[in-house]
């Protein structure tokens, strides 16, 4: 029997709507949701070496003073760089406040979603939050606080009220930004490896291309699918990829970089028939 799909993106609103169930999608409380007040110390005159000392402050509430004075090491930039280039957003809740990032992800990415919790720790208030879709699916949602430190981010993939791809990408890059990024948003093909650029323009593509190009010396075509565009790595530059990315992947994706071992290791999964 054939079966023919159409993406999720081709979908009208219409359409989308008649595969909900639910009137709108809701929370499903896990744990407390309540924080714990805490308040700057203007006594201690102790020097911390910059990036260390940024532990969990998870369940804590802060006040403006500390809000204003919370900044971000390099590790979570990179990973936010990732994230935001991915299914990551970033906004501003009210028009005059501090921006926030925004972070969803299926429910069976709860690994993956638990350690970016950890290495986030320091601008989170809680760990992923458990939400049922109106068509009845779950999926994991993360934010932050609302930060001034992040309006450089915000600043850098804003434009107009709508994330886009600045020309300077390639200075925010790394091997950990590209990692996050592919883990988020990354397929792979028997030789290849699809990053999954559907939202951006055809002339981001070209930006990102670029950027991958100078910045790491990984080749990228363009694939058109439809109406949108997404990148796909070249054969030739699969190992330079996979050497870059590789020590910041989680064990959970490691399917995405080897999809050949993988079937070799577990046969019946290359043996699976279409319908």
């Amino acid at each position: 029997m054939n079966r023919y799909y159409v993406t999720w993106t081709g979908l009208s609103k219409e359409e989308r709507n008649k595969f909900n169930i639910l009137t709108k999608s809701r929370t499903i409380p896990i744990g407390s949701t309540s924080l714990k007040k805490i308040w700057p110390n203007y006594v201690t005159k102790s020097l911390v070496p910059y990036g260390k000392g940024l532990n969990s402050n998870m369940g804590y509430q802060f006040n403006p003073y500390i809000l204003k004075y919370t900044y971000i090491t390099p590790l979570i930039t990179q990973i936010l760089v990732g994230i935001l280039l991915g299914d990551g957003n970033i906004r501003k809740p009210t028009p005059n406040g501090n921006p926030q990032i925004q972070y969803n992800q299926g429910f069976n990415s709860l690994s993956h979603m638990l350690n970016i919790s950890l290495l986030l720790s320091s601008i989170i208030t809680h760990f992923p939050s458990l939400v049922k879709s109106r068509d009845m699916k779950l999926y994991l949602h993360l934010y932050s606080r609302c930060l001034a430190c992040l309006i450089p981010l915000y600043n850098l993939f804003i434009i107009n009220g709508k994330k886009r791809i600045p020309l300077n990408i390639n200075e925010w890059l790394s091997p950990i930004s590209l990692a996050f990024w592919a883990m988020d948003d990354g397929s792979s093909t028997p030789e290849g490896f699809y990053l999954n650029t559907h939202s951006f323009s055809y002339e981001e593509q070209l930006i990102l291309q670029n950027a991958l190009l100078v910045k790491f010396g990984i080749l990228c075509n363009i694939h058109k699918h439809g109406k949108q565009y997404k990148l796909y790595i070249r054969a030739q530059s699969m190992n330079t990829f996979r050497s870059l990315v590789l020590p910041h992947f989680s064990s959970s994706f490691y399917y995405k970089l080897f999809p050949k071992m993988i079937r070799s290791k577990y046969p019946k999964i290359s043996s699976i028939r279409r319908m």
